[in-house]
């Protein structure tokens, strides 16, 4: 990566040099301008073309890309000092264990340790989408299983009844039948 150069090497006005950074801090180009410069007597839209133009003045870019690369190396540094630290703690939290057993306070710690790592790292996000596409497909088919089971409760109530008729139906018969012997 590029070795930032100093704001020296730059040689940006102090008003410049605010403007670069507070649009590093995450302003809008109006807001970063209106830190940095006088602006009561303008308008906005004065303000954003002027805010606009000094953005795209080749040392103000410059120095805007450099605070940028200077940001992003602090906060890859950080990253990866946090996974480190991680990493530490969960290693130290394993050895306890292994050498004094289990505790509350060594397994409290690995487990938390683990936890951030995964969460850090993505690990989880993938596992937990996966999981939940995976109770949302077998909720499906729970619910289309109990649709089926009724389906099938309700033929098997119709057939009874059918059955229960005929048989109905065969008594009376029966019951006829035998009258008109007599």
């Amino acid at each position: 990566m590029e070795q930032a150069r100093s704001p020296d090497e730059i040689k940006l006005t102090v008003k410049q040099e605010k403007f670069a950074q507070a649009l590093v801090s995450g302003m809008s180009q109006r807001e970063a301008y209106k830190s940095a410069y006088s602006t009561k007597n303008m308008k906005d839209a004065t303000i954003d073309r002027t805010a606009f133009e000094l953005s795209k003045h080749p040392k103000i870019s410059a120095r805007y890309n450099d605070l940028l690369s200077e940001l992003k190396e602090k906060s890859l540094w950080t990253a990866e000092q946090a996974i480190n630290d991680l990493i530490w703690i969960k290693e130290k939290a394993r050895s306890d264990i292994q050498e004094a057993g289990m505790r509350m306070a060594n397994s409290s710690s690995f487990l938390q340790s683990v936890k951030e790592l995964n969460e850090v790292s993505g690990v989880m996000a993938d596992t937990n989408k996966t999981a939940a596409a995976n109770l949302r497909r077998l909720e499906a088919q729970a619910d289309k299983s109990a649709a089926e089971a009724i389906i099938i409760k309700t033929k098997a109530d119709v057939v009874l009844k059918k059955s229960e008729s005929a048989e109905l139906m065969q008594i009376l018969i029966n019951a006829l039948m035998d009258g008109e012997d007599e």
